[in-house]
């Protein structure tokens, strides 16, 4: 049949189209009109807001004269003038207390006639002279805080013309401005002064240092009526669109591609390949969609083809995966194949109070049999252990070659007693093997590490390799049976095995706090080239040499010790800084592990910073690598330490696979991209993703610091990124004293 089809590549074109001029169309006209009304209105209340408050210092002014007249008429002002030598008694015992003053008077200066003031030389801030001649108001500023100093004669007998001296008020200012008016158009609680100091101003220039806010009036109102409007009016334009689109998508591509899917389960599911044609006309499958007609004919052939191609590829992967999973000399299963195996057993069994049993063997002396006979022998030898070991198994258990002349297997189901038998019968077998023919006269024996799970504590069947080794290692000594069990008392050999030196040396430094020395690193703020903070680094000393911290942290991740170690380490910082180690108001930044950071204690162990808090800029950095594994209680514990005043920074982007994942869900200030995306810089191509990855972030209000800095050109080039802070060797090496 001949159906009347069109492209999806027209559907689509047609209609974004048309969605794309209707939402420009609706867009440009909300923002003129937004636009419009906006800067209309800001200038009508700057204007007005302004000549309110020139009004308002006007009345201020006139009222503070007219005050200062009225106490110049004072009979004790002119008792001062007349006799001067009582003036400092009245000024200190009776000014302030007649109930004379305003309120808002700070201070009163009288002068005489010549403009000498009658306290010259006491404390105060009024001029100790004035020019008679120009004693007209003024404004001062000092420590953001106006004052008003307003003058008044004072004459004899208040005839207005023989004048005896002056009177002097200096006032405050801004309680007083909203207290003589209602603003209609200003904030009154947001004029401030500009400028901290300042000695003399003239009262019309005065508002030129003051700041202010402008109050929303009825037209901001309408601003926000109107928005509302345009929004209200393009939302349904773009809903009533979306509609009409997924009506045509439903009718032209949504229901012809399910078509196309019945059709190929169809297909899937016919024994021949024949009769396509009828599988169409028995489903009603019609496309309007010529590539979709182009598919429906041409799958019938495809799908011949690819089931030939199925087969094939399935026989092969089965044998990839056989060649990759066992050993191609004894043909026993391989070390990969083992550490599958292993995971497998770790997450299925972790819970499952099963005996398991893990036997490790391993071929006494196997390298001397190799350089003795050669390799061939050697090979042999290998070949005929496998053999005899996997015959002694139960059913259903398999051999593992894990190493050049180790071998292992797991013991389901299998009591420890069992598990010994089995172990004993394969040392029996291993003892039975003839090596006659092959000129080897020595017997070949073998050392085997036995290991049980403790079915009380699932988790206990994470530690079997180690034991099993451990057991091994045992084995291997003189005088010890060659089969032997792990228990408490090879805990000696483990540690010996681990370094007992460094592992008592780490456990002191958690445990008392010895041996731990913080060395600090420049944290560089680009904006003015000096320090602004300082990085907190671990150091811990043997004697005159320090232990790496990659050693430190492998032990205690092993024996789950990160949140005592981050304890001991913050106790170390907070005494750093009672000591005056870091500089007073810089800051420092400290590294929190995973573990830590979602410890229920962590926010009571970092409260011993707190008290820094006001002289300090105290950073917590999460590391980005780490293993968070409940990210809603981490984030609940950073939320509480940044309400109490604590900067959070994501330490080493880009070096794991969560980072933006963490941005989005995690309330981070400040992020430390990785020294590895800062060495990319010097690719051009991927110096233009670090550049948009780090435009995005700042976008996002977050601040940047580059790690690894140790160039000048990648120093300009980060500066050019917009980076606002940068660390490593170029700034300085870390340091237990700070220069």
């Amino acid at each position: 049949m001949n159906y009347k089809t069109m492209s999806i590549k027209s559907y689509a074109i047609s209609f974004i189209l048309l969605y794309i001029f209707v939402f420009l169309i609706s867009s440009v006209i909300a923002f003129v009109d937004i636009k419009a009304l906006q800067d209309d209105i800001s200038q009508n209340n700057a204007h007005n807001g302004k000549a309110e408050l020139i009004e308002t210092i006007e009345n201020l002014v006139n009222n503070y004269k007219e005050e200062t007249v009225k106490f110049s008429h004072w009979d004790e002002v002119r008792q001062q003038l007349n006799n001067p030598e009582f003036y400092h008694y009245w000024q200190t015992h009776r000014l302030f207390n007649s109930n004379t003053l305003p309120n808002y008077v700070r201070e009163v200066s009288i002068y005489d006639e010549y403009g000498d003031a009658l306290s010259s030389g006491k404390s105060g801030t009024l001029p100790n002279k004035i020019n008679c001649d120009n004693v007209t108001a003024y404004f001062t500023i000092s420590n953001y805080k106006p004052m008003l100093v307003t003058f008044s004669p004072i004459y004899k007998d208040n005839d207005d013309e023989d004048v005896l001296g002056y009177v002097a008020f200096k006032s405050e200012v801004l309680p007083q401005l909203s207290r003589i008016t209602q603003f209609n158009h200003l904030q009154s609680h947001s004029i401030k002064a500009l400028v901290s100091k300042k000695h003399t101003i003239e009262t019309q220039d005065f508002i030129d240092y003051l700041s202010y806010k402008i109050q929303l009036d009825n037209e901001s109102i309408l601003i926000f009526q109107q928005v509302n409007h345009v929004f209200f009016r393009n939302t349904i334009i773009l809903v009533l669109f979306a509609l009409f689109f997924y009506f045509l998508m439903s009718r032209f591509l949504s229901r012809p591609l399910r078509q196309v899917s019945t059709y190929i389960d169809t297909l899937k599911n016919q024994s021949t390949l024949e009769n396509c044609d009828e599988i169409c006309e028995e489903l009603d499958i019609q496309f309007h969609i010529t590539e979709l007609e182009k598919v429906k004919y041409s799958l019938s052939k495809y799908q011949r083809k690819l089931k030939t191609v199925y087969t094939n590829l399935d026989e092969k992967n089965q044998e990839l995966w056989e060649m990759a999973h066992h050993d191609a000399l004894t043909g026993a299963l391989n070390r990969r194949a083992f550490e599958e195996h292993w995971n497998s057993i770790s997450e299925l069994f972790s819970e499952s109070h099963c005996h398991i049993s893990l036997i490790i063997f391993d071929i006494n002396n196997f390298k001397s049999i190799n350089d003795t006979y050669g390799h061939p022998i050697g090979d042999i030898v290998l070949k005929k252990f496998s053999c005899a070991l996997q015959k002694v198994l139960r059913k259903g258990e398999k051999i593992y070659r894990i190493g050049g002349d180790e071998f292992a297997t797991t013991l389901y189901n299998c009591p420890p007693e069992d598990a010994m038998k089995i172990a004993h019968h394969c040392q029996q077998a291993i003892g039975n093997i003839s090596f006659i023919k092959q000129g080897i006269k020595e017997p070949v024996r073998s050392s085997i590490g036995v290991a049980h799970n403790d079915t009380a504590n699932p988790n206990s069947i994470t530690n079997l390799l180690w034991q099993a080794d451990i057991a091994v290692y045992a084995a291997k000594k003189p005088g010890q049976s060659h089969v032997v069990t792990y228990s408490d008392e090879l805990k000696n050999i483990s540690n010996t095995v681990l370094s007992s030196k460094i592992n008592d040396i780490v456990f002191n430094a958690i445990e008392q706090g010895n041996n731990i020395t913080m060395f600090y690193q420049p944290i560089i703020n680009l904006s003015n080239g000096r320090p602004d903070y300082y990085e907190a680094l671990l150091r811990i000393k043997n004697n005159n040499k320090i232990i790496l911290p990659n050693k430190v942290f492998q032990l205690t991740e092993a024996r789950k010790l990160d949140y005592e170690l981050d304890t001991a380490i913050f106790k170390k910082i907070a005494d750093d800084l009672k000591r005056g180690v870091i500089p007073l108001h810089s800051g420092v930044s400290i590294n929190v592990s995973g573990p830590s950071i979602i410890n229920p204690k962590i926010v009571d162990q970092l409260a011993i910073f707190i008290p820094f808090l006001k002289h300090f800029k105290i950073i917590l950095e999460i590391t980005e690598t780490s293993l968070i594994t409940n990210i809603n209680h981490a984030t609940e514990n950073i939320t509480q330490l940044k309400e109490s005043g604590f900067l959070i920074a994501l330490d080493d982007f880009g070096s794991g696979y969560s980072s933006i994942s963490y941005l989005s869900s995690m309330p981070v200030d400040i992020v430390k991209f990785d020294i590895t995306l800062i060495k990319q810089l010097e690719d051009e191509k991927q110096c233009s993703i670090i550049s948009h990855l780090a435009k995005m972030i700042m976008e996002t209000d977050h601040l940047l610091v580059a790690e690894g800095i140790e160039t000048e050109e990648i120093k300009e080039k980060i500066k050019h990124l917009g980076f606002n802070y940068a660390q490593g060797y170029f700034y300085g090496k870390p340091s237990p004293t700070i220069k």
